[in-house]
């Protein structure tokens, strides 16, 4: 993603929070909600040089020939070719992404007149969300006179919304021996997930006499491909096992792991088309080859897995 490596997203901390009340004093039947949202995990890079050595450029794929190319200034007519006297250049990258999920869910046990394992049958509704954010930015100062110089910048902006709507059923299995007990669920959820794409780039220009100009495309976010909103089945489905330990009848301790697979899910990187025609850049329109970058929608799945931690109050 950022010269070459790739971003797996680290390992990050968040919390969960369940509520729950029992019909019955048998604990037979019972209503749960529960929310979980992660930290939001970013990544960031920074580079920046003088007097145009090294330049600094952004890649690209040229769509009317189909090689490797890069740009300078996205500004046209203003390539290393043409020797401009560059007197700085920044180019930064940012990407940042979160994940959360909602769910409800009503028990029933099926298991009745046993002392030390119930058997629980659940049914619900489940929500997931995974938002990624990806910003580019590469500016240029270009000498204009012996004193004055003009500032171009290309700036790329690109975002997926995902979110999942659908029914859940599972089963609970749960086993007590003195102040230990052992939980382990098993839940599907079939529905649909609506990825919202969202592809938005601008070019600035700069005098030397402080006059700006604004201009629609960037360098890989231009105005051929500016993204679309999308519903498609899905499923997902979540596996958890959970150990707790009485400290009394009413508060426990507990520890255990759980694991979500989402199947459709759009990540951000994935929708970046990077054939490029250059007749675009700076705010110029294609007058002659391919309307490139396009956009089409690219799915892959989720995985998330944790080690939880936690308190639990029955009163």
């Amino acid at each position: 993603l950022f010269g070459g490596t790739s971003f797996d997203g680290p390992m990050r901390s968040g919390a969960r929070l369940t509520a729950g009340f029992w019909f019955t004093p048998q604990e037979d039947r019972g209503i749960e909600a529960s929310w979980f949202g992660l930290a939001i995990t970013k990544k960031s890079f920074n580079l920046s040089t003088t007097g145009g050595n090294p330049y600094l450029a952004r890649p690209y794929i040229d769509a009317n020939t189909g090689q490797p190319a890069a740009v300078v200034i996205p500004k046209p007519g203003l390539q290393p070719s043409t020797n401009p006297t560059l007197l700085d250049q920044t180019a930064d990258a940012a990407l940042r992404s979160q994940f959360g999920s909602v769910d409800v869910l009503y028990r029933y046990n099926t298991t009745k007149g046993e002392d030390f394992h119930r058997r629980y049958w659940a049914g619900g509704f489940r929500y997931l969300m995974l938002e990624d954010q990806l910003a580019v930015n590469l500016s240029s100062s270009v000498s204009n006179g012996a004193t004055s110089f003009d500032t171009y910048t290309a700036s790329d902006s690109f975002r997926t919304l995902n979110q999942f709507y659908g029914g859940e059923f599972g089963m609970i299995e749960k086993w007590w021996r003195d102040r230990w007990s052992l939980q382990v669920l098993g839940k599907v959820a079939l529905g649909a997930t609506t990825v919202s794409t969202r592809i938005n780039g601008v070019t600035t220009a700069t005098t030397s006499a402080g006059i700006t100009s604004t201009f629609p495309g960037g360098v890989l976010a231009q105005p051929t491909n500016p993204g679309n909103e999308r519903s498609l089945f899905a499923a997902a489905g979540e596996f958890g096992v959970t150990a707790d330990y009485a400290i009394w009848s009413q508060f426990r301790l507990s520890v255990g792991y759980s694991l979500i697979y989402w199947t459709t899910v759009g990540r951000v990187t994935d929708q970046i088309d990077p054939s490029v025609n250059p007749q675009q850049f700076g705010g110029g329109t294609i007058t002659s080859g391919p309307l490139e970058p396009s956009f089409n929608l690219w799915t892959t799945g989720f995985l998330a897995q944790g080690i939880n931690a936690g308190l639990e109050y029955q009163f």
